[in-house]
């Protein structure tokens, strides 16, 4: 098991947290149990800390996650989910596709 130092990633604003997390961080355990990392948050940024290999999908899918909300996509449940498993398996980029 391989830790890696906290990767940090930029919010681009209030507005990709409450489509991410959604109300009261409710998916963030759902994004913790799905990649197998703890997120946090502080000031503008998402603290990610896990494995490397798992920190790594978890920074991919917050990414991909925060350009869909600049889409206006809507981001739920499912769609979190899905980009879990879309990062594991290398396809990450079929998300585009919602």
């Amino acid at each position: 098991m391989t830790l890696t130092p906290s990767i940090r990633v930029p919010l681009t604003g209030m507005d990709a947290y409450l489509s991410i997390f959604g109300a009261n961080g409710r998916n963030l355990s759902l994004l913790e149990g799905e990649l197998g990392v703890t997120l946090s948050l502080r000031g503008s940024e998402i603290r990610i800390e896990g494995e490397a290999e798992n920190a790594g999908w978890a920074r991919q899918v917050l990414e991909k996650l925060m350009e869909l909300e600049e889409r206006h996509t809507p981001i739920d449940r499912t769609t979190l989910r899905y980009a879990c498993a879309l990062v594991k398996e290398g396809g990450l980029d079929r998300l585009d596709e919602l």
